[in-house]
């Protein structure tokens, strides 16, 4: 029986084995992770359950194909992202709405509720590739070089990303009202 001090690897290996516990173990690891990556893109909590639950099932489905070049972690993170990304897309959604709950999470924040809903409405205006990008790197506090994996994009490509991504953060928080000293 798999417990949760097994590793990735162990559990991976009793998923494939037909083992469930072992998969309920490996999306009570992540979920956490899945779901903020999302709620942060999206700013809708219905859609993010709903993009989790599809995460895990395209995991499940497709566990057999992980390969162990990439953490677990970024693998699962990638899946979410792609999924949203292409819904994101799919419906046209650039969502301005506040992100309730959510400014704990940002650390751009400087913890007052009208600077969080500032900060969380020029979130929203991003492109969704941008706002992938700030979430991950910024928000999530991952490596350029776990972006460029999760995003499955060479890691000059994050940064300018990045870069084009910060700038316009910036002109939204000014259009917002907001000025920081």
């Amino acid at each position: 029986m798999a417990t949760p001090l097994h590793s990735d690897h162990d559990l991976i290996e009793a998923c494939l084995n037909g083992e469930q516990k072992a998969y309920a173990i490996l999306v009570d690891r992540y979920k956490n992770n899945v779901a903020t990556v999302i709620l942060n893109m999206t700013a809708d909590r219905d859609l993010t359950a709903e993009l989790a639950q599809q995460t895990f099932i395209r995991l499940y489905r497709f566990l057999h194909k992980y390969r162990s070049e990439a953490s677990l972690k970024t693998f699962v993170i990638r899946i979410a992202i792609n999924l949203t990304l292409n819904e994101l897309k799919r419906k046209g959604k650039r969502n301005y709405e506040t992100l309730d709950g959510l400014g704990e999470q940002l650390s751009v924040t400087s913890g007052y509720n009208e600077e969080r809903e500032i900060v969380n409405k020029a979130l929203q205006r991003l492109k969704p590739e941008q706002r992938s990008v700030i979430t991950l790197r910024h928000i999530e506090g991952y490596s350029t070089k776990e972006c460029a994996e999760m995003l499955e994009i060479p890691e000059g490509t994050v940064l300018s990303r990045l870069s084009r991504a910060i700038d316009s953060f910036r002109t939204e928080l000014k259009k917002l009202g907001y000025e920081h000293n």
